[in-house]
């Protein structure tokens, strides 16, 4: 595909946003509102000093998971807790307000109406002054979870805001304010954004941390006539217009905008806007003679780079926990884009095949070249759900398609080999994704890709990080500009 045709398709399926958001806010007024901490006994809004400092008497440093190991670590996550058995609410006061607060925010997120989303409680958390939790990203606990609901408590405190990231997008969720005037925040966003808590510039910030669950829904069936350009542009990429059984292209990969874990690849359970543009796929798909698979994506990519683009990233691009715009707490000494593998990433209990799934490393520049794209595709999924083998074949560079810029997407590792003044610098990045795929029924491809996978891999196999279905690598080249 060349890059005209790319950014039709784009173009196609961006206009396909919906009014969803990645992050919501709501308030609602604390008045009569309570909970009980085992050992602390009835805590009335807003919080006092007093009652929070007794919190902590009874609370533990939050840790966090990286890979098969917890961590406690301050300059990572900096704050206390003390778990959801500990601590009580009376259904009887909160039912109401709580439950417009999950009403606002599973609507703003985009959550099906018919879904039955289920909040459960984790933890209460505490913060102090200078606390805080550096960029990471939230455990899908299990194949329901879908997102994270903060209830931040009334108190006084000045900082401590929530700063989400997604696609390139940043939110920051102020409840400061709203804590001061004896409001309840409630603030959800999906697990696979990048989020932090920046650090209590003054006072006690106190909130619940709630998993959010989310039961399967059905694709709707749109009118065909509201994919009308899209249906087009995919025709004429498959098909000659002057011979019907001649397929141009083999398939379509289209890299989805959030990501996904093995255990919630599933159709009934994309987010905000993977899941308006796979129904419309799939609806063009149909129409089309064309089978439609999800597929997890392992993406690797490299960049040149030249003496002006490292001047203008410089230590700016060095990611420090303490900086506003900072994007994951890298060594702050280290230079940029170098890679520090032994550090632990600031991740809470995330694991993605094997491997860490949260920024780390600097960006690497918006206006780098793009020269190579590998990517793995693995754990193919068909339209009913089940399980295939997928293939090995390759896939050319005409057959990709993404609607996030690549310096969008959240990287796990970024490095750099700088520039020598006889020759430009290099820069690979790489990070997790999702894939929409399409392929044509009457390509030879299809038979291949339906086929069942093979039997789980041997232990030899799986250190490999083979498990059992067959990959398929897609490999980008672009000419260096001369």
């Amino acid at each position: 595909m060349d890059d005209e045709d790319s950014k039709r398709i784009s173009r196609s399926l961006l206009r396909l946003e919906g009014a969803a958001s990645f992050a919501a806010a709501h308030h609602e007024p604390a008045l009569g509102l309570a909970l009980e901490v085992d050992g602390v006994g009835r805590c009335e809004f807003p919080l006092g000093p007093e009652r929070i400092r007794a919190m902590i008497e009874r609370a533990v440093p939050s840790p966090f998971g990286y890979r098969s190991e917890t961590i406690r670590d301050p300059s990572v996550r900096d704050s206390w807790e003390i778990l959801a058995a500990h601590v009580h609410i009376d259904e009887r006061l909160w039912s109401i307000r709580f439950g417009r607060g999950l009403h606002e925010i599973v609507e703003a997120l985009g959550l099906a109406p018919e879904a039955e989303v289920t909040a459960t409680l984790q933890k209460l958390l505490v913060y102090e002054q200078g606390q805080f939790f550096a960029p990471h990203r939230d455990s899908e606990r299990s194949p329901t979870m879908v997102g994270t609901l903060v209830i931040v408590l009334p108190s006084s405190y000045r900082g401590g805001e929530v700063v989400v990231s997604h696609a390139g997008k940043t939110v920051a969720l102020s409840t400061a304010q709203a804590g001061g005037t004896n409001h309840v925040s409630f603030l959800g966003f999906y697990a696979d954004c990048v989020h932090e808590t920046k650090p209590v510039e003054a006072g006690y910030r106190v909130a619940l941390s709630y998993s959010l669950d989310a039961g399967p829904t059905a694709s709707a069936c749109p009118p065909d006539d509201d994919f009308v350009d899209l249906r087009e542009r995919l025709d004429a990429f498959f098909y000659d217009p002057h011979d019907e059984d001649d397929v141009l292209h083999p398939w379509l990969v289209y890299l989805l905008d959030h990501q996904y874990s093995e255990q919630s690849i599933d159709w009934s359970r994309l987010k905000n806007a993977d899941k308006l543009r796979a129904q419309a796929l799939q609806h063009v798909a149909d129409a089309l003679d064309c089978d439609c698979f999800l597929a997890l994506a392992d993406v690797h990519e490299s960049y040149t780079t030249d003496e002006n683009e490292e001047e203008e990233e410089g230590d700016d691009d060095v990611l420090d926990p303490d900086a506003v715009e900072a994007d994951d707490g890298a060594d702050p000494d280290a230079a940029p884009f170098v890679v520090v593998p032994d550090r632990d990433d600031p991740i809470e209990e995330l694991s993605f095949d094997g491997t860490a799934a949260a920024p780390w490393g600097a960006e690497i520049s918006t206006s780098g070249t793009l020269t190579e794209r590998d990517l793995t595709l693995t754990h193919w999924v068909d339209r009913q759900g089940e399980p295939r083998a997928g293939t090995n074949e390759a896939v050319d560079d005409d057959c990709i398609v993404t609607t996030v810029e690549s310096h969008g997407r959240s990287t796990y590792e970024t490095s750099l080999e700088p520039w020598t003044g006889n020759e430009g610098g290099s820069a690979q990045k790489w990070y997790h994704q999702a894939a929409l795929v399409i392929v044509p029924r009457r390509s030879p491809l299809h038979e291949e890709i339906v086929g069942v996978p093979e039997p789980e891999a041997g232990v030899d196999d799986r250190a490999a990080g083979l498990r059992g279905a067959d990959t398929v690598r897609v490999r980008r080249r672009r000419a260096r500009p001369t």
